[in-house]
């Protein structure tokens, strides 16, 4: 809602809205945390919406000098 609410549009920058399936599993979320840590067009990510998907993306998504909320 936020996204739209910006009209896709933030500071001047385009956003967009990515969803990623985790399946709640530290496996689930290695896979959308190595496909978003390879776009470089990605500076920030919102999630994982479950803790144990938490435990495995971060480090991969921080390496590359993202940041995840």
């Amino acid at each position: 809602m936020a996204v739209l609410d910006r009209v896709g549009e933030l500071l001047r920058r385009r956003i967009k809205l990515i969803a990623a399936a985790e399946q709640c599993t530290s496996e689930g979320g290695q896979v959308p945390g190595q496909r978003m840590a390879s776009d470089e067009t990605i500076v920030g990510i919102i999630g994982t919406s479950c803790s144990s998907a938490a435990q495995s993306a971060p480090p991969i998504i921080s390496e590359p000098g993202q940041l995840m909320i």
